[in-house]
């Protein structure tokens, strides 16, 4: 078990370092932070909130902070249907904080093919900006998945990308792609700890943002 979690956290180290390669020059850097809580209401249904911070210009300065809680209902072994809701606080911005108020759903399918797991995620999300005129704004996002179960080992390696395409134009675009490739350490049961590189690219350019996201896990 030891020479395997070498052997994969050594992977997922070299798919990081190559990774900025694909990096324009003028790519910024930040860092995520977050805490994800979840909570079993009944056998299907789950409670969960999440509290994350978001850092840029090479994380010297605080980008948004956001706090979210909904519900999670997993159907069956291959389906699950989520309901959510975010504030954000945005700080971004020179004229100042910026409160938006974003509502959205998914739905996810997933199948397992030996140890490997391979989910699609469908999100429709609708965000308020309080503080501008016009600030309406409707998202669909897809987003896609690979896990590796690796036996006995408490390192679970994945990859994903997801895009994202402004709603209301009379033409379909996809603005934006976000990827991540890391690795989920599971502590116990309980508890978990998630180490990813991320990366965001808009209207067809190279990685202009790449980020560390570190986020906690817990169950209660």
């Amino acid at each position: 078990m030891v020479m395997t979690i070498k052997t994969w956290t050594t992977i997922v180290i070299l798919m990081m370092m190559m990774m900025p390669a694909t990096w324009s020059q003028s790519a910024d850097f930040g860092i995520w932070a977050g805490i994800d809580g979840e909570k079993k209401l009944t056998k299907r249904l789950n409670a969960e909130m999440n509290l994350q911070a978001r850092t840029y210009d090479n994380a010297s300065s605080l980008a948004l902070w956001l706090a979210e809680t909904g519900l999670n209902w997993e159907a069956n072994k291959y389906i699950d249907f989520s309901l959510m809701y975010r504030y954000i606080a945005d700080h971004s911005d020179d004229d100042g904080v910026e409160s938006k108020h974003r509502v959205y759903g998914d739905v996810k399918g997933q199948i397992e093919i030996s140890r490997l797991k391979l989910s699609s995620r469908i999100r429709y999300q609708h965000q308020y900006n309080q503080t501008k005129q016009n600030g309406t704004k409707e998202k669909l996002r897809n987003k896609w998945e690979l896990k590796y179960n690796i036996k006995e080992c408490p390192l679970t390696p994945f990859a994903s990308a997801e895009w994202f395409a402004p709603l209301g134009d009379a033409r379909f675009d996809i603005e934006a792609w976000r990827y991540m490739a890391g690795v989920t350490w599971k502590i116990n049961k309980k508890q978990a700890l998630e180490a990813a590189w991320l990366g965001e690219r808009e209207n067809g350019e190279s990685i202009n943002l790449n980020a560390l996201s570190v986020s906690w896990k817990q169950k209660f």
